[in-house]
Parts: C-alpha cells; structure tokens; sequence
C-alpha cells in the first residue's frame, strides 16, 4: 500500500559507501540554559524523541532506494485520519503516527521493522542535524520580512515610510523582475540547522538537549539526523559539566 512519506528530512546518498544510520522524529519542548565548571553560559533546547517506530524497512533491489520509514508522535485522534491510513497502521501492530518521514540508511543500518528508537540513538557530544519549521508570521511587509530600510519618516514623506518604494522603470525594463523582493506571507518555511552538539540525554523523559537553538515554536516536530558536515569521528567529550545538572524536567512532564 502507498502512503505518503516525507523525504527532505535526509538528503544523504547510500551510494557514497559511507555508514549512514536512520534518523529521528522529535518535538521541541522549549529552551533552558546551563553552565559550565567555568561558568560559562551554555544555552539548550530540549528535544523530546517523540514514539518513534520502524514502520517499513525499504531496499535498493525492491524499492530502489535502502531506507527506513520512521513513524513518530503518537496520534491522539487517530479518527481523523483517512481510513486507508488507518488500515495501514493496524495491518502493521503499530498506532496511529502523526508525523511519517523516510530515512536513507546503509545497508548495515537497517532497523526492523516495529522497532522503536529512542534517545539511546544518540550520544553525548555528537553532532546531528535537525529539520524544523519555522514560526509563521502571516503577510508581512518589506521591513519586516526583508529588512528593508522603509521611506522618510519626516519632511514631507506622507506615508511612504514604511514602504518598499519603487518596483520597476516604467520604459526600461518596463516590468518588474523575477525574484524582486515584496511584502508577503513570512515563515513557516522547513529550514535545516546544521552541526549542533548533543549536550546531555535524559532517558527518563525521552529528551535530548542540544547546545544552541532551532526554529519553531513549542510542539513543533523535529526530524534528526547524524551531522552531514561533521564526521563521526569527531563527536567530543563534553568536558567541564557540572555534575547534576539543574533542570526543571517536571515542567516537561506530559500533561504537566
């Protein structure tokens, strides 16, 4: 049965011979911050890996492709969903997903099928990649969305200080161009964050916190996969923590 999957949460090739493992749905929870032994200030996201499970295992000789499809953040109205979706999920033993992605992977890095993956995925000082959506801010204007610098604000400027002004010769070239920056919708775009360390895992609420921030707001889903430009070999050690780190993890209970 076709369903529809995702495919920009890895851009990875399985051809280039490298080992490339599956990747991960998660939710940002929000931000915290912590310091160091030298009393540095270390800002973290708190990621919460959100019920993923293997649901269909995909190979180069059937499908053409070696990948894993991963389904995460269980589904509280699984009604909603349209029956062939539905049906899919029961045929397979595993509840409804909000959130489906397709991972490319390596031969060796096949997961079965069911299985669940979790922050045990992952390990302290690694890199990772993660793909997110940014806050929407509807239909904006020029100095909002492009940082435009607007008209006069005083002698004689009517109301042209917040305008973009003019947008093309009337004779030469007598049409506006392609790709000329305007006023509208703002946000809500998928971006990628590159290279962010893995800076403490807390199995016992699922959470991985990452140094640095990504976009979105609270809730927004996640996809996490190894960095593409930082190599395995250079996960650190996260030297200079302060033992028992003071997080308020109630705050991210469920419902809490």
């Amino acid at each position: 049965m076709a369903m529809f999957v995702r495919r920009w949460a890895s851009t990875f090739s399985s051809e280039s011979g490298k080992s490339i493992r599956s990747g991960a749905i998660g939710v940002k929870v929000g931000m915290t911050h912590t310091w160091n032994v030298d009393g540095k200030h270390i800002p973290l996201t708190a990621i919460r890996i959100a019920e993923n499970q293997v649901l269909e295992v995909r190979t180069k000789e059937q499908h053409g492709v070696d990948a894993l499809v991963v389904g995460g953040i269980e589904h509280n109205r699984p009604w909603k969903l349209r029956p062939s979706l539905r049906n899919m999920f029961a045929s397979k033993n595993i509840p409804c997903k909000k959130e489906i992605t397709q991972f490319k992977v390596s031969p060796d890095n096949i997961i079965p099928q069911g299985d669940v993956i979790t922050t045990d995925h992952f390990q302290v000082g690694q890199f990772v990649d993660i793909v997110s959506t940014t806050i929407g801010k509807g239909t904006a204007g020029v100095m909002k969305r492009h940082n435009m610098g607007g008209g006069n604000a005083s002698h004689g400027g009517g109301k042209m200080n917040r305008k973009m002004g003019a947008t093309g010769g009337g004779t030469d070239p007598g049409r506006v161009w392609k790709g000329k920056r305007m006023a509208g919708h703002m946000g809500c775009q998928k971006v990628i964050t590159h290279s962010l360390m893995v800076y403490k895992i807390d199995p016992r609420w699922d959470l991985l916190f990452i140094i640095g921030s990504i976009p979105g707001k609270p809730g927004t889903p996640c996809f996490l996969t190894d960095a593409r430009r930082r190599a395995a070999k250079d996960t650190q050690t996260v030297e200079g923590v302060v033992p028992g780190i003071q997080v308020a993890l109630s705050a991210y209970e469920p419902g809490g």
